[in-house]
């Protein structure tokens, strides 16, 4: 009787140690365990964009002087975005926007050229896989040069915003290439530009 006594106690002592690492196994595992996959929801952005971009505004060129207009000049961007948990994205851009010049032809010569360097608070929202929308509104710091019978250069801070359209193809886990459709607006000059970038996009850190 005392054999049986001995042989029964580890086998209790088995079946009570299989029924707890069942129970244990069974258990889902808590977040942040090794066989758990935690999906980042938040994102941050960089776009870094070059292209080509035409005047649609009105050149203040004199109307009694010989002068060559040129409406058409390449530009920048950069941009950075945040993107959350939720469709609506924001963030902040700024670059170059060549807006027009003019050259006088008769004598003396001289010339007239006008540029922006923006600083927008942007908006984004996809629409589909690769498609998305992005409006911003902010001011442009308004850069005009004139050289003719002397050099003179002014500066001012005007108001202005930004709408745009672009396709993004991706060309890794965090890269991707974007064409970029956009139109920037300055409200005190009506200084406007139509403009087509090509735009390296890279998503430089995730949690």
């Amino acid at each position: 009787m005392t054999a049986n006594k001995t042989m029964i106690a580890p086998v209790w002592l088995a079946v009570v140690l299989l029924l707890t690492q069942a129970r244990v196994c069974g258990q889902p595992k808590a977040p942040g365990s090794d066989s758990v996959r935690v999906k980042k929801k938040y994102a941050l952005n960089i776009s870094l964009g070059g292209g080509v971009s035409v005047y649609t505004g009105l050149a203040g060129a004199p109307p009694d002087l010989p002068v060559r207009v040129n409406t058409f000049y390449g530009n920048g961007s950069f941009r950075i975005m945040w993107h959350p948990d939720h469709l609506l994205r924001m963030g902040l851009e700024t670059g170059l926007a060549e807006f027009y010049a003019y050259h006088i032809q008769g004598t003396p010569a001289g010339g007239v050229s006008v540029k922006g360097i923006p600083m927008l608070l942007v908006f984004s929202m996809p629409l589909a896989n690769r498609i998305s929308l992005f409006a911003g509104s902010g001011a442009y710091q308004i850069i005009s040069q004139l050289d003719y019978q002397g050099y003179r250069k002014a500066s001012s801070l005007n108001l202005g915003w930004m709408l745009a359209g672009s396709y993004q193809y991706p060309i890794g886990k965090k890269l991707g290439l974007a064409a970029e459709l956009k139109w920037l607006n300055e409200y005190a000059t009506k200084d406007a530009l139509i403009t087509l970038q090509i735009q390296l996009r890279w998503k430089f850190l995730q949690w």
